[in-house]
């Protein structure tokens, strides 16, 4: 099957506590407890896949059109801008923004466009708050209580989880990565390749890892 490929070219900014940037699902903006906060590193997990593969794979997919291409230069209405005590969305010096005013929350904004299989890419910035926050992306997501969430922190380091029946399960736990720019206002361009249950997550054009999972092998 072909993977879709999703392109967010330029910056998202996501400021303060737990906050990500979703591609798919729900047209709206929801706000929940993050996955657990781990202190502790693992050391950098390898693939099950070879390198080579995956790189050709995520070549091939850029040397096509994007399915879903935005530079967040102005609010074309294609992601939810919602706001209220915990959580504020907004486009502003053409990027778009997540601010989290509370802590322990993971909050999103999505667009319409489903697909279980593709390539995404993004840039990501973190602006403000706690240098452990986290931030990056949902997919697969079914409903708000059920979704996986590709995260990075400003110390440097990724995770992958999954929320299923609102409960959080631990797929790839904080792992230090040398290829991730840590600190606040450090840019870092992710990538999530997604096909079937088997996810590679990139970063920096370097990939972090290869996983297995199929708790949400398809978009419904």
């Amino acid at each position: 099957m072909k993977a879709g490929f999703i392109a967010l070219s330029v910056m998202v900014l996501l400021i303060a506590a737990r906050a990500t940037a979703s591609v798919q699902a729900a047209p709206v903006s929801l706000d929940q407890p993050g996955p657990p906060a781990r202190i502790e590193a693992q050391a950098q997990r390898p693939t099950a896949t070879p390198t080579g593969v995956i790189n050709n794979t995520v070549a091939a997919i850029q040397a096509t059109d994007p399915t879903l291409s935005d530079t967040f230069r102005r609010d074309k209405g294609r992601w939810g801008t919602q706001s209220d005590e915990d959580v504020s969305s907004f486009y502003a010096e053409r990027t778009f923004h997540i601010r989290v005013h509370s802590t322990n929350l993971i909050a999103w904004s999505n667009s319409d466009i489903k697909m279980s299989d593709f390539y995404l890419e993004v840039d990501t910035t973190q602006v403000a708050g706690p240098v452990n926050s986290e931030f990056g992306v949902v997919f697969r997501l079914v409903d708000h209580k059920n979704y996986y969430l590709y995260a990075i922190s400003g110390l440097g380091t990724y995770s992958l989880w999954k929320l299923v029946d609102n409960k959080w399960e631990e797929i790839v736990g904080w792992t230090k990565a040398d290829a991730l720019r840590a600190g606040s206002g450090a840019m870092n361009h992710l990538g999530l390749l997604a096909q079937g249950s088997r996810f590679s997550l990139l970063a920096n054009g370097v990939i972090l890892t290869e996983v297995k999972d199929d708790a949400f092998a398809a978009v419904p």
